[in-house]
């Protein structure tokens, strides 16, 4: 398990592991680090097809955000593959179709704001010029990017956008947006919430359009 550590005053700033048997725990503190020295607060994590293991984390200092290689035992930051020069948190990362896809939120607290994406045909690069990925609405419809998880089944891949929905004045009390997002040609679309179900065999996914329509059409 990766984690952000940190103070109250903000300042600490590392990434902290801990390791279990099971994914339920208990875990076992390891230790903390700076990869690559830097600072490292909101943090992402990403498998790539082939089993590698990638560490997305948002340097405040650097005025972006880094997509790292784990050393091969998982405990370390081997070497950093990207640095995407944009001030963005909520770091995800997808491989669909030989490309890949990275999005990020900007900082802004526990408010929303218009999440943003960007293509590239390697995580090195070169990435495009990063674009809304809900561009009919301001806040990404109050959610926050988590995770992009990719279904591969035997017909179809489907990718999911998992994301958080802060409620600052209750928390506890804060909820997900999951929901399956568009990817063509380098574009991602995330459209707007509706019931959707997912087949994992085949990994086709079927969304409730006309419910999505009415909501968002008042």
């Amino acid at each position: 398990m990766y984690l952000h550590l940190d103070d109250s005053q903000y300042k600490v700033a590392r990434v902290a592991i801990a390791i279990s048997s099971t994914p339920t725990g208990p875990f076992r503190y390891v230790r903390s680090f700076r990869p690559l020295g830097l600072e490292s607060r909101d943090i992402g994590q990403f498998e790539d097809d082939d089993g590698s293991d990638y560490l997305i984390f948002e340097s405040r200092p650097s005025g972006g955000f880094y997509i790292a290689e784990l050393s091969p035992d998982r405990l370390s930051v081997a070497r950093q593959v990207a640095f995407l020069n944009l001030a963005l948190e909520g770091g995800a990362v997808v491989h669909y179709r030989d490309l890949y896809y990275v999005l990020g939120s900007h900082l802004t607290g526990w408010n929303p704001n218009p999440n943003v994406y960007s293509s590239a045909p390697s995580l090195s690069g070169p990435w495009t010029q990063f674009l809304p990925v809900a561009p009919a609405v301001p806040d990404t419809y109050g959610a926050q990017s988590g995770l992009l998880l990719k279904v591969t089944g035997n017909r179809n891949a489907a990718v999911i956008f998992m994301g958080d929905v802060w409620k600052p004045k209750e928390l506890w009390d804060s909820r997900y947006l999951w929901m399956p997002v568009h990817l063509s040609e380098g574009h991602m679309q995330l459209p707007p919430p509706a019931p959707w179900t997912i087949d994992v065999k085949t990994g086709e996914v079927t969304v409730d359009t006309k419910e999505q329509i009415a909501k968002h059409s008042k």
